[in-house]
Formats: structure tokens, sequence, C-alpha cells
């Protein structure tokens, strides 16, 4: 369940999205009670997600390398999640905020 859109930018440089966490999400429910985080696998879907737009493909079982979870997301957290074509077919997908970086990633593209 990806966040509905601030704004969207697809070209075949890369992918860059913007959208606000909505408190209400119900990753967000039980995880946890007095400070509610999003789960790191909600964002690392989110940045699969934009791969699948990306590439116009789905990626169902795929390899991903190199993740890392860096900062918390906070209900209402407003955030940019950016997907950048690397050699080889590879994608890196990082998500930021004013608070930071978030989360990275590097996704396998067609080659990978």
């Amino acid at each position: 369940m990806l966040p509905p859109l601030a704004s969207e930018s697809l070209s075949t440089d890369g992918l860059r999205w913007t959208f606000t966490v909505p408190a209400d999400l119900p990753f967000f429910e039980g995880h946890f009670t007095d400070h509610p985080i999003l789960p790191g696998v909600v964002a690392l879907g989110w940045m699969l997600a934009a791969a699948e737009r990306f590439l116009a493909c789905p990626l169902a079982g795929v390899e991903v390398l190199n993740v890392k979870f860096q900062v918390v997301i906070l209900p209402d957290a407003e955030l940019e999640l950016t997907l950048l074509p690397k050699p080889g077919g590879r994608l890196h997908a990082t998500v930021r905020s004013e608070a930071g970086g978030h989360a990275s990633a590097l996704i396998p593209g067609q080659e990978g």
C-alpha cells in the first residue's frame, strides 16, 4: 500500500516520488504503541513498487542488495523516494526527508 503521491517525476534518468506518510496507515498499528514507527519492510516495499513503476514490469522474487535502514520513519513524515539507474541494469533506491536518509537499497533491474 503506497501512500498517495504528492508528485511524481519519471524519465529515463530515474524516478522521484514525494509523499506524506499518513499517520493512520495500518502499518503503524502495534509498531509501537507509544512511539509508532514505520516498519522497514514497508519502506523496502515502496522502493520495489517504484522500481516496478520505473521498469514497467513486476519484480517478484528479486534479491535486493545493500539494504540499509538509517533513520526511523514517523507518522506524517514528508518523504522523497528516488530511484536512479546504475551500471549493469541495477537501480539505486533511497528514501529521504529533512531528517536525513531513512532507507536505501540496490535493486536488480532488467539485466539483474
